[in-house]
């Protein structure tokens, strides 16, 4: 961990490992959306209820990583104008 050469490889494989793991991860969230669609339907009260929560908190999720995205792009252009004025 001394050499500066090592930390950087080290790095380098760990930030490769953990983005094949999110590719995989985004490849998977059709097919884990269908089955928590799918269980809105079991016999299982109490599966539905959990199935039906999760989608909520997760399209809450997403509408806030949407609105936080919007503002920090309207951010990023405020602050590009400004630079442009100068």
């Amino acid at each position: 961990m001394k050499e500066e050469s090592f930390r950087a490889e080290l790095k380098r494989q760990r930030d490769e490992l953990i983005e094949r793991a999110l590719d995989s991860l985004k490849a998977n969230v059709s097919k884990a959306t269908e089955t928590l669609v799918k269980l809105l339907d079991s016999e299982s009260e109490s599966m539905r209820v959990r199935a039906a929560e999760d989608i909520i908190e997760f399209a809450q999720k997403a509408l806030e990583h949407e609105e936080l995205e919007r503002r920090l792009e309207a951010l990023e252009a405020r602050i590009s104008q400004q630079g442009n004025y100068r």
